[in-house]
């Protein structure tokens, strides 16, 4: 089931992930071997949560019994 809180739930968590990654990359003073890797990570956590909102949008959107159609 999509609901907005659970919603604003991963929301809270890939911000949390965001900073983590921040603070580490500022921590980086010699360049980690797996840095570019953790960058392409997030981006792909960040598009995953794209496509998430839109289903929950998408769900939240639809009337039940109407195939496809949006309110």
């Amino acid at each position: 089931m999509f609901t907005l809180a659970e919603l604003d739930e991963e929301e809270q968590s890939l911000e949390r992930l965001r900073r983590w990654y921040r603070d580490l990359q500022t921590r980086d003073v010699f360049g980690a071997a797996n840095a570019l890797q953790a960058q392409e990570r997030l981006r792909e956590c960040v598009g995953r949560f794209e496509d998430y909102a839109e289903q929950v949008m998408a769900a939240l959107h639809t009337v039940p019994g109407r195939s496809g159609e949006s309110a």
